[in-house]
């Protein structure tokens, strides 16, 4: 991948891409891509340090989004989209500038993105913020970062959503990161809600696609399932009385043939 990457020259060099989502866009990437896979980038923990006013709170009311800060010690999950052809990469490339870049602060690596179950590892796109923008708040407790989100919301939704559909998607997809700021701050969030009593389902808002999609899919593989061990049970069920039968006609052959003999 080209070390120049800016729009026009990733436009220019790049006929595929890799973007890496650890926060909303995981669950919402508003944008095409061809396809997706779970896994992590190395030497950063997530933490929702960065404040945003455009999407998830106002400029006298900002509310809190996932950025990544180093960590040697640590690895972030997420997902990279993997982007083919100029209308896709164009596409994605323009929607995540003007979100990430433009309105949010942030600022675009590359990083080496290791697929989860494989040997695999690919050069991936990832957004993060720094201390060095305008709208970086920097490390909190959780119990004020759980303040901040509840009281917090913007023309793309709720702070409450932005945070707890990214710990349903983490638990979910990628039980095996165990990132404890980002629990915790779910827990903490979901016990303010029912202490104030703060309807979750009018904060979370309807169902993202992606995160429907996830669901209809297990659904799907539950219902094959289930399916599935009907039809064995049927045939262990068939097997059973077949082979009852049989026995049963050889039991009546042979006392037939004993009845026979001892006459």
């Amino acid at each position: 991948m080209t070390s120049d990457l800016s729009m026009e020259n990733l436009l220019n060099h790049c006929n595929r891409l890799w973007i890496f989502g650890y926060g909303s866009l995981c669950w919402k990437p508003g944008f095409q891509y061809s396809s997706r896979k779970l896994g992590f980038i190395r030497g950063y923990s997530r933490r929702f340090w960065q404040g945003n006013a455009t999407h998830r709170g106002t400029p006298n009311n900002p509310g809190r989004v996932a950025t990544l800060v180093k960590d040697e010690m640590n690895s972030v999950w997420g997902v990279a989209y993997e982007l083919v052809g100029h209308a896709q990469i164009e596409q994605a490339l323009k929607h995540c500038s003007h979100r990430e870049l433009e309105l949010g602060g942030y600022i675009v690596k590359i990083q080496p993105f290791q697929i989860k179950n494989s040997t695999n590892v690919i050069p991936v796109l990832v957004y993060m913020a720094t201390p060095a923008n305008q709208h970086y708040l920097g490390p909190a407790s959780i119990d004020a970062l759980a303040e901040q989100v509840t009281n917090s919301e913007g023309p793309s939704g709720h702070n409450i959503e932005y945070v707890c559909r990214l710990a349903d998607w983490a638990r979910h997809e990628c039980p095996e990161e165990n990132d404890q700021h980002l629990l915790q701050l779910d827990e903490k969030i979901r016990q303010i809600c029912q202490e104030r009593k703060i309807c979750m389902r009018t904060a979370m808002g309807p169902d993202p696609t992606p995160l429907s999609q996830y669901h209809r899919k297990k659904c799907h593989q539950a219902e094959r399932l289930r399916a599935s061990l009907i039809m064995a049970s049927l045939k262990q069920s068939h097997y059973r009385k077949h082979k009852t039968l049989h026995i049963e006609q050889n039991y009546e052959i042979s006392s037939k043939t004993i009845s026979t003999n001892a006459k």
